[in-house]
């Protein structure tokens, strides 16, 4: 296992840091985000969170969904499906009536819409009017909130982030928003890259008559769908192929500039064929809403922030990473082990050893290594009294000494070290 040399530093810890009782008070993500200051709106809009959007367009056109199609209005700005029979029933379903808050509430919801933020005021586009469909991603310097609050599909797709170096991409797919759940996912992208969008789902194979579609892929990865994607909509002729990397999001800004909407659009991008919207298979009815995310980015001070062991277990598995000498896998399961339900951890002595362990781990992921002096010297004595392989955990130290051991990681863990706030604390 790696040990740090900080042999006199760790000495020090034990010697110095005042017991107490052990806590793990912040298990749920947080749910108060970090953003910055939010200004006026002006007369267009930018983000106040600067660079967050990374892409082609621009936020200089105000929302004033119509139905007015993309010929003459937003990319988005089309009639759906999802209006009901006899169409056009006159009801207004696209995203744009979703993100001003005025969507018809005879609107087909599959999804549980829940709109609680409103106030989206400009999208983004490009071109002449801005209102063609620019490539965007989100800036990997930031975390985020994202929330699913509304889906109008009959259909699931799959459904996740994706970042990318160079032309590779990376896929991370999320259950909570193919399922479409309305709870929020809180994350950073891994080493801080870039991150959009993606969506796969069966429409995106075949065309209406059934015939091959090899033209939907994100960096080479076919029947993939991305928000860097630069294509527009394929000719409306049933049958015909889609053009590569047809842009299936729409991207929104709120006008304090601090929160975003995305919808996304999981049919191919022809236009209206045929009379009949719901049961014409020819139907394409682009309307962008069929998963609708809010996302709030959270500003990371420079001395980062930090997760409980809790966060580790509950919602960031899969943020968790090799360390200490165990592998992914086995860090993993050592941060899901308790007391009743080891699953197959094993630990010497008392139950506290195995908490102690869970702090070392959740520490260091959260930068302590080059936090306080006080944590670096209590991450460096809890290795050094710590061992074991795999899913094993032994130690040399005395019961003061974890406990000492234990309080300290635990505080730096919950935020309570200056410089290193809990991650969503607004303060």
């Amino acid at each position: 296992m790696s040990r740090f040399t900080r042999f006199t530093a760790a000495a020090a810890a034990l010697a110095t840091v005042a017991l107490g009782a052990c806590s793990d008070t912040m298990v749920e993500p947080p749910s108060a985000p970090r953003v910055a200051p939010a200004g006026g709106p002006n007369a267009v809009i930018t983000p106040v969170l600067s660079n967050v959007i990374v892409g082609s367009g621009s936020f200089a056109n105000a929302i004033n969904p119509s139905n007015a199609g993309r010929g003459t209005g937003a990319f988005w700005d089309n009639h759906s499906s999802d209006e009901g029979q006899p169409f056009w029933t006159g009801l207004n379903c696209n995203i744009g009536f979703f993100a001003i808050g005025s969507i018809s509430g005879g609107c087909t919801a599959f999804g549980n819409p829940n709109n609680s933020v409103v106030n989206y005021a400009n999208y983004y586009g490009s071109g002449a009017g801005s209102t063609g469909s620019p490539d965007f991603m989100f800036n990997g310097q930031y975390e985020y909130d994202v929330k699913v609050v509304g889906a109008y599909s009959f259909g699931f797709s799959t459904i996740g982030y994706f970042t990318k170096v160079g032309t590779t991409y990376t896929f991370f797919p999320q259950s909570a928003w193919h399922d479409k759940d309305p709870g929020a996912i809180t994350f950073t992208p891994p080493a801080n890259g870039n991150w959009g969008f993606f969506a796969t789902n069966d429409n995106f194979t075949t065309d209406p008559d059934g015939n091959p579609l090899n033209t939907f892929t994100c960096g080479g990865n076919l029947h993939y769908v991305c928000s860097d994607a630069t294509g527009g909509f394929s000719p409306a002729i049933p049958g015909s192929a889609a053009p590569p990397q047809p842009q299936q999001f729409a991207l929104f800004i709120n006008s304090t500039g601090d929160q975003f909407l995305v919808g996304f659009e999981d049919n191919i991008l022809h236009l209206w064929a045929g009379d009949d919207p719901v049961n014409n298979p020819t139907n394409q009815d682009s309307d962008y809403q069929d998963y609708i995310f809010n996302i709030v980015p959270h500003v990371i001070p420079a001395g980062g922030c930090t997760f409980t062991k809790g966060w580790y277990r509950n919602h960031g598995s899969s943020t968790v990473t090799a360390v200490d000498g165990r592998t992914k896998a086995q860090a993993q399961a050592i941060f899901a082990a308790t007391p009743g339900k080891p699953g197959g951890v094993t630990w010497q002595g008392g139950n506290d050893l195995l908490n102690l362990y869970q702090q070392l781990l959740a520490a260091i992921l959260n930068g302590g290594t080059t936090g306080p002096a006080n944590v670096q010297a209590a991450i460096a004595a809890a290795q050094l009294g710590t061992g074991g392989s795999g899913l094993n955990i032994t130690t040399t130290l005395t019961q003061t000494q974890i406990s000492t051991l234990m309080n300290t990681l635990d505080d730096f863990n919950s935020g309570k070290d200056a410089g290193f706030p809990h991650c969503g604390d607004t303060n």
